[in-house]
């Protein structure tokens, strides 16, 4: 059974946290994001993963999603062509306010905003 999940990406299916990007959207006083997974533990997932999954972050509820950017950085991310949308993932990997997820598909298709 598939799993609904949010994610915050552009219409290649790319995430916001891929190089040079965070610093032109990221409010400058923030520190950290919630609940942070371990570096170990999402490259122990993504190298066990099936190699034809197409990998990506994402959350389970709206709520989730909002605690990772602020209004100001969402407006930010727009601008910058990120949307939020709402897709269905094949695999889920649970993590502290995150997950990893896996799909047949291509990230950028089958998606709605």
């Amino acid at each position: 059974m598939k799993t609904t999940v949010y994610r915050i990406q552009d219409t290649q299916g790319r995430g916001p946290f891929r190089p040079g990007i965070p610093g032109k959207w990221v409010d400058m006083e923030r520190t950290a994001f919630p609940a942070e997974a371990q570096i170990s533990k999402q490259r122990r997932i993504m190298s066990e993963a099936d190699p034809d999954l197409s990998m990506g972050f994402a959350c389970l509820t709206l709520a989730d999603l909002r605690a990772w950017v602020t209004p100001t950085e969402y407006a930010r991310l727009k601008t910058l062509g990120y949307h939020a949308v709402e897709l269905k993932a094949d695999k889920v990997w649970e993590l502290e306010g995150q997950v990893i997820i896996g799909r047949k598909r291509a990230l950028r298709k089958g998606v709605r905003m």
